[in-house]
């Protein structure tokens, strides 16, 4: 029997601060687990997951300050998107969605269980307005779904089909949706009117994850991938009079952290000057630390004897 140790994706990684030119400011913080970092609109705080083998909880950093991490949730969080007015963050726990003042003030609150049983939810973006949530859901392959985060909260099918549609995420203008699907076979980025109209636009052909709007909607970033290499590329956009994009560029950033295809294990700063990335961790010759592949001899026989 031949293996990959199983905890191989999730090893230690660090968090900082890289400029587009590729210059890595890490934050004074210890090596963790950490993923999904996500700068509050008014750019003073982030919020990120660490995972302490009891599962993954939200803590948030200043980032005008060097201090530690605060922990704000004391159960099981994933997938944080922050409100735009910097005041809550909205995540999933347990398959079902609820959101927390981001000054640990009061109890989280339940926004809406998941419609159809069993089937978990990941938020992933709120519109400019604050009054819509996108979220994926595990409906078919995965289809984008919207909550309405006042009144009756809503839950509206967005973006469906028989593949996996995933990450969705608002323009800053609240028209457009960029999202990751597999229609094609493999992972690429596409772009939707907001409300959809049909109208659908292909904007990578070798391959795409993790897409995310520049402040200014001006651009388009993703992570490219060729082997285990995971780098970032942006995509220059227009959305008036019609929709139209460039062809990527590539980015010198490509130390990213491999995580799985439906996280985005980055942000950028309300400037668009910088992005905070979930980096691996490098060794002293400035290489990841390698994967061992282990083999296993006579494992059925071992089994059997386990067995009885």
């Amino acid at each position: 029997m031949v293996y990959l140790p199983g905890n191989t994706p999730f090893q230690d990684t660090k968090l900082a601060l890289v400029d587009r030119d590729g210059k890595t400011k890490p934050l004074p913080l210890p090596s963790a687990r950490y993923s999904e970092p996500r700068i509050s609109p008014d750019g003073k705080q982030a919020a990120v997951l660490s995972d302490d083998d009891q599962g993954p909880f939200l803590s948030i950093y200043e980032l005008s300050q060097a201090t530690a991490l605060r922990r704000l949730t004391f159960q099981s969080a994933d997938h944080p998107v922050w409100t735009p007015d910097s005041h809550r963050i909205i995540f999933d726990w347990s398959g079902a969605l609820f959101w927390q003042r981001a000054d640990g003030n009061g109890a989280a609150e339940e926004l809406a269980k998941n419609e159809h049983a069993g089937q978990l939810t990941f938020p992933s973006s709120v519109s400019p307005d604050g009054k819509t949530l996108l979220y994926r859901t595990f409906i078919n392959e995965g289809d984008i779904w919207s909550l309405s985060l006042d009144g009756d909260r809503k839950q509206t099918a967005v973006i469906s089909g028989a593949s996996d549609q995933t990450q969705p995420y608002f323009s800053p203008d609240g028209r457009w949706v960029v999202y990751m699907s597999v229609e094609s076979g493999q992972p690429e980025i596409y772009v939707q009117p907001f409300p959809p109209t049909g109208a659908k636009y292909q904007i990578t052909r070798t391959g795409g994850m993790s897409p995310l709007w520049s402040p200014d909607g001006k651009q388009i970033f993703y992570i490219g991938f060729s082997g285990s290499t995971r780098q970032l590329s942006s995509v220059d956009v227009h959305t008036q009079p019609s929709f139209g994009f460039a062809n990527p560029t590539k980015l010198p950033i490509d130390k990213i952290a491999p995580r799985t295809s439906v996280v985005r294990p980055y942000d950028i700063t309300p400037d668009g000057k910088q992005f905070l990335i979930i980096l691996r961790e490098l060794n002293a010759a400035d290489q990841p630390a390698q994967t061992q592949i282990r083999i296993t001899l006579n494992w059925f026989e071992d089994l059997k004897r386990r067995a009885h």
